[in-house]
């Protein structure tokens, strides 16, 4: 799970959903610092920064998280088709993982989001891999709120993420054939995973703004038990100014 990849995907999600409306021909670029706990063995907590950009429309989203097509697009409900992008694991450079090759995965799918009483809101989505690089596919539900506070707009969710067999083979699994004496063949099997989220979005002026974001999500002993990985949850934290124009 590439660092930069998840920070990014995190920020252009917590920008959209604090954007009321969209101009139509709007670019939206930054330049963001993000940080995660270790996943994998001979790893170490990391920090990097990463750039963003993003093209919208009434309709469409171009941006470093994919490319969306707006069917529904109202303040009460949003209907999403997307094509993304899955960064391939970021393996350390150690003994135990030469060999495993993982390229980008390229899934298509939806999300939807619906506005419930009293700042609450229901959104789920779904993708599954049409690039042939691991077969899987993920769905996820999230119930949050969304709210402001003074110029500080908040947002604030729980949620599960399911992740199917062949994904979780892709992100933490051992073949039959990449077995060796470091590490043993190991399949996950399919997985549910606990998500919270948080982010605040602090305008600057007009055009520009300040977002942040906090995410946990507890993947469970299919994690735990991989000859990869040092842990079963991942923490991660980042921080992005962005300019609209």
């Amino acid at each position: 799970m590439k660092n930069s990849n998840t920070l990014i995907v995190s920020i252009c999600t917590v920008f959209g959903l604090s954007s009321v409306a969209l101009a139509e021909g709007e670019w939206t670029i930054g330049v963001g610092l993000g940080a995660q706990t270790e996943l994998y063995r001979d790893d170490g907590n990391s920090l990097s920064g990463f750039p963003f950009i993003a093209y919208d429309t009434e309709r469409f989203h171009i941006g470093f998280d994919g490319i969306a097509y707006k069917l529904v697009n109202t303040d009460q409900l949003g209907f999403n088709l997307h094509l993304s992008p899955r960064g391939d694991p970021d393996f350390p450079d150690t003994a135990l993982f030469q060999g495993l090759d993982r390229d980008t995965a390229f899934e298509v799918g939806f999300s939807a989001r619906q506005s419930l009483a009293r700042d609450l809101y229901l959104q789920g989505s779904f993708l599954h891999d049409v690039s042939s690089e691991h077969d899987g596919y993920e769905a996820q539900v999230h119930l949050g709120r969304s709210f402001s506070s003074g110029r500080v707009h908040f947002d604030a969710s729980l949620g599960v993420r399911y992740r199917s067999g062949d994904l979780n083979d892709y992100l933490v699994g051992v073949s039959a054939s990449e077995a060796n004496a470091l590490r043993g063949a190991y399949a996950p099997g399919s997985t549910f995973s606990p998500v919270a989220q948080v982010s605040a979005t602090v305008p600057v002026s007009d055009k520009t703004a300040v977002v942040g974001s906090l995410s946990y999500e507890r993947f469970g002993s299919a994690y735990d038990d991989s000859p990869l990985t040092e842990r079963g949850s991942q923490a991660s934290a980042g921080i992005a100014v962005i300019y609209k124009f």
